[in-house]
């Protein structure tokens, strides 16, 4: 259910699996697959880097998030150490064009503000 939702909705209304290849990888798993997996871990309330060796051999998992390469928790940490400044932005547009995409209803409320929910680790 929601992780086939958030895998489409990564590769249909957002151009990050092509942006993300602007970040120069230094190793072997595409930067999309680093961020499909952490992606689909918090989808599942999970943000710890750990919990990536269990949904590595999940093959739903893999396949609702289309992840071609299934890092582990010690290549997932060090990869996201090494690019955070670079991914950072990448993943801002995204959130970004996404609601633009899916026409999202963003209005104030009557002070003015706009309500925005987000997770924070």
């Amino acid at each position: 259910g929601g992780l086939a939702l958030v895998g489409h909705c990564l590769n249909r209304h957002t151009s990050l699996p092509q942006t993300a290849r602007t970040v120069v990888k230094r190793h072997g798993i595409p930067n999309i697959d680093l961020i499909r997996t952490y992606l689909g871990l918090i989808t599942l309330g999970k943000s710890d880097f750990e919990a990536v060796e269990s949904a590595r051999t999940d093959p739903f998992f893999k396949d609702a998030m289309g992840i071609k390469q299934s890092p582990s928790s010690a290549q997932l940490r060090q990869r996201f150490d090494e690019d955070a400044q670079a991914l950072t932005p990448l993943l801002e547009d995204a959130s970004c064009e996404f609601l633009k995409s899916v026409e999202a209803p963003v209005s104030p409320l009557k002070m003015g503000h706009v309500a925005l929910d987000m997770d924070v680790f």
